[in-house]
């Protein structure tokens, strides 16, 4: 999920269950993230299962892969922002 706010990109995605790695005191505790914005990657999320990306745009086409044991595993289809922030 990826919605335009006045601070940029607001990006959203799951945890899934072969993700999951463990518990902390906030939860879940799983995989890393490798953000992608127009197939260059732009961040890496460590501890969460959102973002969000100051430079990013309306037009702007977003990839999320999960990082397992030091591996990239596959991008997620292309998410764009919606054009209204309530589907």
């Amino acid at each position: 999920m990826a919605a335009s706010t006045s601070e940029g990109v607001f990006l959203s995605w799951r945890l899934l269950g072969d993700e999951v790695t463990g518990h902390g005191a906030k939860g879940m505790t799983g995989t890393d993230f490798r953000v992608y914005r127009d197939g260059r990657a732009i961040a890496t999320v460590t501890d969460s299962t959102n973002y969000r990306d100051p430079s990013g745009t309306s037009r702007s086409r977003y990839q999320v892969a999960p990082i397992a044991k030091g591996r990239e595993g596959r991008k997620s289809p292309v998410a764009t922002p919606w054009l209204k922030n309530v589907l």
